[in-house]
């Protein structure tokens, strides 16, 4: 089984679209047998139709770990929640003009920044207060995100103070983001839970990744693998290190060691 990070290992940062080299070799792990597995930041409602073309998986992992549902059906088969109630707290501590929240249920972003285009492919609804909301929401929360303006110096800050705070585990997969999640749900716990769901053990697995948030990933699987994008922690713990995303590392990479094709 491959398990991958989306933006910035298979879709360069901001395109939304991964190359036709990458979707080849998706398609060549899945005529192989091979059990090809997104394991994301990102929700379901923004999983990308061009990669479900090509995976090979009933499964996929969403909001670093905090949910592995069927893209299809919406069938959840592990999830691991946050308290709206804690988050609202968390936000109300970490505020200002150069930070705006968000937050993700199982259907819809809330927003709180007005200045943030909405989108046609992801539902999102902008709020004033969205603390007022969460202190009032009726349906699972999933991830929290702290968004910092492109001039702001508040994020190292933020994090330094955020290590206090038992109830969340913190990651960041964006020099403008730190994400907010059960320390239970972790990219990490999710590949051991979907390779158990597979009957695979973690020496069947490789994971691929670029980003910060993708570090437990690679730490679980049995062979990890750092694109040429990825910061330097994150390919001093990987096996090999592959190209960048937008020389197409994440091709290169399965037909090496998945494929073992040169």
């Amino acid at each position: 089984m491959v398990v991958f990070d989306v933006d910035g290992t298979v879709f360069p940062i901001g395109s939304g679209r991964c190359s036709e080299k990458t979707r080849e070799a998706l398609s060549a792990c899945r005529e192989a047998g091979i059990i090809t597995a997104p394991c994301s930041g990102r929700s379901i409602f923004m999983f990308p139709e061009q990669l479900s073309e090509v995976i090979n998986t009933k499964y996929v992992i969403y909001c670093n770990g905090a949910y592995i549902a069927d893209p299809k059906t919406g069938e959840i088969a592990d999830s691991h929640t946050v308290d709206p109630h804690k988050v609202a707290d968390l936000f109300r501590q970490f505020s200002g003009d150069d930070i705006y929240h968000k937050a993700s249920t199982f259907t819809r972003f809330l927003d709180d920044n007005p200045r943030r285009k909405e989108t046609r492919s992801i539902p999102t609804v902008f709020v004033d207060d969205v603390i007022k909301v969460l202190e009032n929401l009726d349906e699972p929360l999933f991830k929290a995100e702290f968004f910092f303006q492109e001039d702001s110096d508040s994020k190292p800050g933020v994090l330094e103070k955020l290590k206090d705070c038992p109830d969340f585990t913190f990651s960041s997969a964006l020099k403008d983001n730190i994400e907010v999640n059960n320390p239970e749900a972790t990219k990490g716990n999710a590949v051991r839970k979907l390779a158990s769901l597979y009957g695979l053990s973690l020496d069947e697995v490789m994971a691929i990744g670029d980003g910060d948030n993708d570090s437990s990933m690679l730490e679980a699987a049995g062979f990890a693998v750092a694109m040429g994008n990825s910061p330097e922690s994150l390919k001093k713990i990987a096996d090999a290190v592959t190209d960048t995303v937008e020389n197409d590392g994440f091709a290169q990479a399965i037909y090496k060691y998945a494929l073992q094709k040169e």
